[in-house]
């Protein structure tokens, strides 16, 4: 089966544009990727901070109501932190597959690319209609 040159071009053209699509899908993931792993690191030293700090507070510490609030927060920030890092791990995953598809579509573009090249290297070089040119005397 052989496509039309304007077919081809279509082709690349289309081709092209969803491999641009799917690279800024790529860049975006990676920048929420980035920001997820930013936050469930800060809230993993926030939580090693409040530890560290309850383990110096902890033998002075006598009020039970303030005792039960303490121990409140930190089942409140241990919480915070697994869902951060539950987000960290789906980001990872899609990251993952947007990274793929974009190799996908840039491996398409080069296909394409390469077919209308080897297209344009076989075809006959373009002749001049002479049936039309006037004689010149």
């Amino acid at each position: 089966m052989s496509l039309g040159p304007r077919i081809m071009q279509r082709l690349l053209d289309q081709a092209g544009r969803r491999r641009d699509k799917a690279a800024q899908a790529a860049q975006a993931g990676a920048r929420a990727w980035t920001k997820a792993r930013q936050t469930a690191d800060m809230l993993n030293q926030y939580e090693q901070e409040q530890y560290a700090r309850r383990r110096q507070d902890g033998a002075r510490a006598s009020d039970s109501e303030a005792l039960r609030l303490n121990q409140g927060f930190h089942l409140k920030l241990r919480d915070a932190r697994k869902q951060q890092d539950r987000s960290v791990a789906d980001l990872t995953e899609v990251t993952r597959q947007t990274h793929a598809a974009l190799i996908r579509h840039q491996t398409r573009v080069r296909a394409l690319e390469a077919m209308q090249a080897r297209r344009l290297a076989t075809e006959p070089p373009a002749t001049a209609d002479l049936s039309s040119a006037k004689p010149t005397s």
